[in-house]
């Protein structure tokens, strides 16, 4: 599929020169309007003209006669909403996404439209996808075009230890150049002084992986809850001060706090006084079929947490009974409770409609407030993450009176893996993910 991304500069100049060599007596004032309706008119009056310059100009062999459909359209820009026109071309030659001041956002030259068979009231372009209303007002991608764009670890592409995917990048200008090619320059950025606190360090159950005899230790799939951790604990030391800081530290007993828990993993005896006296492994050996590879649960009693990561893990254990594989629905109840446990309101609202939320993402990070990104592909797997920055790039080239616009954005995460920034392509990631924002009041 062939596709140019179009900001139209200089049309004022091309809408002169047709009308010079077709006698067309226009009033200028009116073809050079700003109104997206008023240029896809202008297209269409000299459409013939049009399917030309673009074949000279890209070396293209486009055979589009005529538009078939259009309808209006929103475009989420770099956060910003445009009111845009769709514009459909006849048969199998593609379409366009026409915003206002002449730009072209999107432009296929083969292929039926991504709103093929589909009638809504709303239509939506962001982030390179489609999206519609469906009667119940909720926002639906259609993308069916798996992204293209191959990510090989195996090389020095700017990945965390040759990682692969669109995630775990720690050198964007290298991952950048290595997978989209030269050009790029960085329009906008921002970070949030956030500490990143890893999964391992705030675990009390670890899945020990034995292999050739030799224990490798794995955290609580507990990523749901270390990523409020993490966005809490961040908001307590810019604006709720209320909520106790890392250093309210005390010793965290695992048996008497989350027992519903730890009885998953021991059989525990109860001696006099309703004490603990003995535990037994009750998972002493998981054989996963290789012969080689086998899983062995192991606990520790108590650890020294922080007062508001001890806060969330009681929390766990009463309400759900877990501290392993939460939804992202129970991650901002999370917040919204504990938050509010010390007199703060928070509302922390999911948007699974992520593609079209991205860039006003960035600007929550802009407000002071972090947000988080969960997804369930890609090189996390199923994983969900504190993000407290981003970086935006765009790449400009001319085409004709054009300017193509191709932009990338990067979150930068405190993944609960490691403690240092990583960085997640946004605009590479396909497949089912969400983000969680905060309102605070």
């Amino acid at each position: 599929m062939k596709r140019f991304k179009c900001s139209c500069v200089g049309i004022f100049s091309w809408i002169i020169a047709i009308m010079l060599s077709n006698g067309v007596d226009y009033e200028i004032a009116k073809l050079v309007s700003d109104d997206p309706y008023m240029v896809k008119s202008f297209i269409e009056e000299n459409f013939i003209e049009f399917v030309n310059k673009v074949n000279e100009d890209t070396g293209a062999d486009w055979n589009a006669n005529s538009i078939e459909k259009d309808f209006p359209i929103t475009i989420n820009y770099l956060g910003s909403e445009i009111e845009g026109v769709f514009l459909d071309f006849n048969d199998d030659n593609g379409y366009a996404v026409l915003g206002d001041k002449y730009m072209f956002y999107d432009f296929v030259l083969n292929g039926e439209s991504p709103y093929f068979n589909i009638d809504a009231n709303e239509y939506y372009y962001a982030n390179n996808k489609y999206f519609y209303k469906n009667d119940s007002s909720e926002i639906i991608d259609v993308n069916e075009e798996e992204y293209a764009q191959l990510f090989c670890g195996t090389v020095d592409d700017g990945h965390s230890n040759k990682d692969t995917g669109c995630g775990k990048i720690v050198d964007v200008d290298k991952y950048l150049n290595y997978h989209y090619g030269s050009g790029y320059s960085l329009v906008s950025q921002n970070s949030l002084n956030m500490k990143g606190y890893r999964q391992y360090e705030l675990s009390v159950y670890y899945e020990n992986e034995i292999i050739d005899n030799k224990k490798i230790p794995c955290s609580e799939s507990n990523c749901w809850a270390v990523s409020a951790y993490n966005l809490l604990q961040y908001l307590q030391q810019t604006r709720m001060p209320n909520m106790p800081s890392e250093n309210d530290t005390y010793r965290y007993s695992a048996t008497d706090w989350e027992l519903r828990i730890f009885q998953n993993y021991y059989d525990v005896e109860i001696g006099h006084h309703g004490r603990i006296v003995s535990t037994k492994n009750r998972t002493e050996k998981l054989n996963y079929g290789d012969g080689q590879t086998c899983y062995r649960i192991e606990a520790e009693r108590t650890k020294n947490f922080s007062r508001l990561w001890g806060e969330i893990r009681k929390y766990c254990n009463d309400k759900w009974g877990k501290i392993n594989y939460g939804m992202l629905i129970e991650t901002s109840e999370i917040i919204e409770v504990i938050a509010k446990k010390y007199g703060y309101n928070i509302d922390a609202k999911e948007h699974y409609d992520w593609a079209y939320y991205c860039s006003s993402g960035c600007k929550e990070i802009d407000q002071g407030k972090p947000i988080l990104w969960s997804t369930l592909n890609g090189t996390y797997g199923s994983h969900t993450m504190a993000v407290c920055g981003y970086k935006t790039f765009e790449k400009k080239t001319g085409w004709w009176i054009f300017q193509t616009v191709d932009t990338k954005v990067f979150y930068e995460l405190r993944d609960g893996h490691v403690s240092y920034p990583r960085y997640y392509d946004m605009s590479g990631h396909v497949g089912f993910a969400g983000i969680v924002s905060v309102d605070i009041w």
